[in-house]
């Protein structure tokens, strides 16, 4: 049996000597094992050794506070946080292994790892929750999440490719609890179809019961929906037939003007902003528009290329049919009304005025983010920082500093972010009075943003 064989393997592993780097508890048979274990060989072994031995031995278990102190003693070498973010990353991309003969045994019939590579992974991931400091954990723990709480695919199957990698994920995701690690759990709470995962995320996040119960009925309507689907071939044809349209009336345009698509997402990448535009589908009938944009001043920071619609600092929404003259129609609004609107934002005073008062908004649609109210008073306080904007920096600045330490007198896991909102405010007081930017309210120079 696997299990068996992974045990055996864990015992002998927990038998290796401290300083050896004992590498044979990663197994082949998948398209992670090889690549970890020479990732492994690029570092000093006695610097990443003990970290190694840590993840042999854990196994299935629950990881305990005495394995925990251990793995946060062996993380602080560099090299072994650097192996770490490799082994996770190198998980994350990770291709699908077909059915084998353990599906006979009672194992989904395809899965990202080989047995026991699945508990390696799974003890990174817990290992990641030990790196609080470190800015590319949840983007790889959301990815290990989806990824692992997928279906495996196979016909009358309904396992999840690396269920334990993707619990585990969440887990860890809760456990470090920063700002940015709320933001993909709150994206995983819309995005995972696992219904028990997704109410524990729920549960993370402290959201109502009725709010919980809400995604979770969404839930079993849509996967009620897919197996009356199953056998249509229609579903796949539409979406096809919305691919062809994307391409051919929007992303012209839209490459016209600096966006590059990724998929349907399409970013145009500025020093000051990433703009966004996402044509997603609702239905098999009507494009769903998500479009916005984050400034790189914002807090925490986030990788340009990888930013989706739900990072956005200013972000609206819109649904569009698909008959030619709504896909003509939908093309001029895009070229008329969102792609300026998107321009505006690199206009400081532009920015604040939407922000504030509401100006500029498109008309016909739906303001998700943006609004007035804590995550802006972080953005526009740091946007006003920036340009040096004393008395508006100061003003946001000091109710976000203010909002944010009314939630570390609850939750001491957000002491992180209320530094970084002190060290900003403190250097917008220390800003001169005179303004560079024209005064309070007034335009920015370009360049600056």
């Amino acid at each position: 049996m696997p299990e068996t064989v992974a045990l055996i393997e864990r015992v002998l592993a927990s038998a290796t000597p401290p300083g050896i780097l004992d590498l044979s508890v990663l197994r082949d048979g998948d398209t992670w094992g090889a690549p970890a274990r020479d990732a492994a060989r690029e570092f000093p072994a006695h610097e990443v050794a003990p970290l190694v031995r840590l993840l042999s031995t854990l196994g299935p278990q629950k990881p305990s506070k005495s394995w925990r102190r251990s793995v946060l003693e062996a993380t602080s070498f560099q090299t072994a946080r650097e192996l770490l973010r490799e082994w996770l990353r190198l998980a994350a991309n990770a291709d699908i292994v077909p059915p084998d003969e353990h599906a006979q045994l009672g194992f989904s019939g395809a899965m990202l790892f080989a047995h026991g590579n699945d508990d390696l992974v799974r003890s990174a991931v817990f290992a990641a929750q030990e790196l609080p400091h470190e800015e590319w954990v949840p983007e790889l723990l959301g990815i290990l999440a989806r990824r692992g709480a997928a279906t495996s695919g196979g016909q009358a199957m309904t396992g999840a490719l690396a269920l334990s990698v993707a619990s585990a994920s969440v887990d860890s995701l809760a456990g470090r609890a920063s700002p940015a690690d709320k933001m993909v759990l709150a994206e995983l709470f819309e995005d995972l179809s696992r219904r028990d995962l997704v109410r524990r995320i729920g549960k993370y996040l402290g959201l109502d019961e009725d709010v919980i119960a809400q995604r979770d009925q969404a839930i079993r309507r849509a996967k009620a929906a897919a197996v009356r689907q199953k056998a249509d071939p229609a579903p796949r044809e539409a979406r096809a037939a919305m691919d062809v349209l994307v391409r051919i009336h929007f992303a012209p345009l839209l490459k016209q003007h600096g966006f590059k698509a990724r998929g349907r997402t399409f970013r145009r990448i500025s020093p000051d902003r990433v703009d966004v535009v996402a044509i997603g589908s609702f239905g098999l009938d009507q494009f769903a528009l998500s479009y916005g944009t984050r400034f790189s001043t914002s807090w925490p920071p986030q990788d340009p290329a990888h930013l989706n619609e739900a990072s956005l600092d200013i972000r609206h929404a819109e649904q569009h049919g698909i008959a030619p003259d709504e896909v003509q129609a939908l093309a001029k609004r895009l070229s008329s009304i969102i792609i300026p609107f998107l321009d505006s934002m690199g206009r400081y005073e532009l920015v604040r005025s939407y922000v504030e008062n509401g100006t500029g908004a498109p008309a016909g649609s739906r303001g998700i983010d943006g609004w007035m109210g804590p995550p802006a008073w972080g953005f526009l306080g740091l946007l006003a920082l920036a340009v040096k904007d004393r008395p508006a920096a100061v003003t946001f600045l000091t109710k976000k500093y203010d909002f944010t330490q009314g939630l570390f007198e609850s939750n001491p896991s957000y002491g992180a972010e209320l530094d970084i909102w002190r060290e900003s405010l403190k250097r917008a007081v220390d800003l001169p009075d005179s303004l560079e930017t024209g005064g309070f309210g007034g335009r920015a120079d370009e360049d600056t943003l």
